[in-house]
């Protein structure tokens, strides 16, 4: 069954309930398929939560299909009132989250008098990265210290309420913002004049298919002559695109401009022959390099390579211990926060991937 064959509802309050058949962990003498009532929510710091409803086991997933698809029937006929009683059940289900972390980056001080202060969400699939402050080293130690005292003092709910609160007052995020969906898209179209094929393979409104790279993360990258949204501008432009497919299967992208153009014609924008030379080499840093360079010259705003946001803003972690000037364990070396006293070591510690 296809991600586009479950039927979902949308209660009044935004939450999505769905149902699922769950496969055995392990393939062992009488394991059962279970059929799970699924209700999504999203919380005002923009965290996304989910609780389970079991409501039911099987032998055979064919059993547990035909009983996720009673559900689904009633569920699409009816909405709530369809599930009955197990629409209030599994609304007081516990929620099935991650932990959290504050957490002062870099931790080794490589940046000098320097530092950003991250609240990090672990859901077990992946890592949420929110930026609450940036500043002076002492004063971000300082703070990552208040969130830590938050949470002893108060948990879950103070540690998201003190980061939401300084996350408005030094800017990070507009009042009202949730502190996980601070992170836009910049200079974002209102449509994407673009589809996907195979491979995110991306054509025009024309259908012609367009010379792109994906990166190892998925993200595809290519550069194309559109019309210019700008007023008073010149009618076409040729811009650099990206766009990244989500595993919840939500479409991410934004693009940069690279020179104004008088018209749509691709010979007109002189540096796309080569742009598309190093997407083809696979060298999407030279081509960003080169697009910027482009941009500059002729007064776009393109920013550095290396400044480039993420599409997807959740930092890549790797497990690591702490090391001596001995070359001998350290754990003193490490800066980590309260909250991760729950999570054994060996502990994550930011990348230095992009």
């Amino acid at each position: 069954m296809s991600d586009t064959d479950i039927v979902r509802h949308t209660a009044e309050d935004g939450s999505v309930y769905a149902v699922e058949v769950v496969p055995p962990e392990r393939n062992d003498y009488g394991a059962q398929y279970g059929v799970d009532l699924v209700r999504a929510s999203t919380d005002r710091y923009g965290l996304e939560h989910e609780q389970r409803l079991r409501l039911g086991a099987y032998a055979s997933w064919g059993s547990a299909e035909e009983h996720q698809r009673e559900v689904e029937g009633a569920l699409e006929k009816d909405g709530l009132d369809g599930l009955g009683e197990d629409a209030r059940r599994v609304a007081q289900m516990p929620y099935l989250d991650g932990q959290y972390l504050a957490l002062v980056f870099p931790t080794d001080g490589s940046t000098g008098d320097s530092a950003k202060v991250h609240l990090l969400y672990l859901s077990g699939e992946q890592v949420t990265a929110a930026l609450v402050a940036d500043g002076r080293t002492e004063d971000m130690d300082k703070l990552c210290g208040q969130l830590d005292r938050a949470w002893a003092e108060g948990g879950n709910e103070r540690l998201l309420d003190t980061a939401q609160h300084e996350a408005e007052v030094r800017g990070q995020v507009a009042p009202g913002t949730p502190l996980f969906d601070a992170v836009a898209n910049t200079d974002l179209p209102d449509d994407l004049p673009f589809t996907f094929g195979d491979g995110m393979q991306p054509f025009d409104a024309q259908g012609i298919g367009q010379a792109h790279h994906v990166d190892g993360g998925g993200t595809a990258h290519w550069f194309a002559v559109v019309e210019n949204k700008e007023p008073d501008a010149e009618p076409y432009e040729l811009r650099y695109f990206r766009a990244l497919e989500t595993s919840d299967r939500t479409l991410k992208h934004d693009s940069h401009p690279v020179m104004s153009l008088a018209d749509d014609d691709p010979g007109t924008a002189w540096p796309l022959p080569g742009l598309v030379m190093y997407l083809e080499k696979g060298d999407l840093y030279m081509a960003q390099q080169f697009a910027h360079d482009v941009a500059d010259y002729h007064g776009q705003a393109f920013p550095d390579p290396l400044d480039l946001p993420a599409l997807n803003p959740q930092p890549e972690y790797y497990f690591g211990y702490g090391v001596s000037d001995q070359n001998n364990p350290a754990l003193e070396k490490e800066r980590y926060s309260l909250i991760f006293g729950r999570i054994f070591l060996p502990w994550l510690r930011p990348s230095s991937h992009r």
